[in-house]
C-alpha cells in the first residue's frame, strides 16, 4: 500500500484534476450503463481513476500487464485509450477478502 503525505496529494490534485474534469466534460452522457462501460478514457484519467501514476500503467503495457487498452493511431505513437469497463473489471478482479 502507498502512503502519500497531503503535500503530494494537492500536488497531484493540482496537476491531474483539470485535465481529468476536462476530459470527463468532453465524454458523452449515455443513460445506460452499458454505453457507459465503452467510454474511452486517456492514460492519465484512466491513472486517476485507478489511483495510480501514468507511469505505471505505460511500464504495466510494456510488460503485457495492467487492463486491457486499445492502440489508436500510427505505428510510431500510436494514441492509448482505456475502456472504463474495462478499468472497472481489472480493478475489481483484485478485489481481496480478507481472511479467507
Amino acid at each position: 500500500m502507498i502512503t502519500l503525505d497531503s503535500k503530494t496529494v494537492a500536488h497531484l490534485a493540482k496537476r491531474l484534476a483539470p485535465e481529468l474534469a476536462a476530459h470527463l466534460a468532453t465524454l458523452p452522457r449515455p443513460r445506460d450503463a452499458e454505453a457507459d462501460a465503452e467510454a474511452l478514457l486517456t492514460e492519465i484519467a484512466a491513472a486517476a481513476l485507478l489511483g495510480l501514476r501514468p507511469a505505471t500503467l505505460c511500464s504495466w503495457r510494456s510488460r503485457g500487464h495492467g487492463p486491457r487498452f486499445l492502440r489508436l493511431g500510427h505505428k510510431r505513437r500510436p494514441a492509448v485509450r482505456y475502456r472504463l469497463g474495462d478499468l472497472l473489471t481489472f480493478r475489481d478482479a483484485r478485489a481481496v477478502n480478507p481472511g479467507r
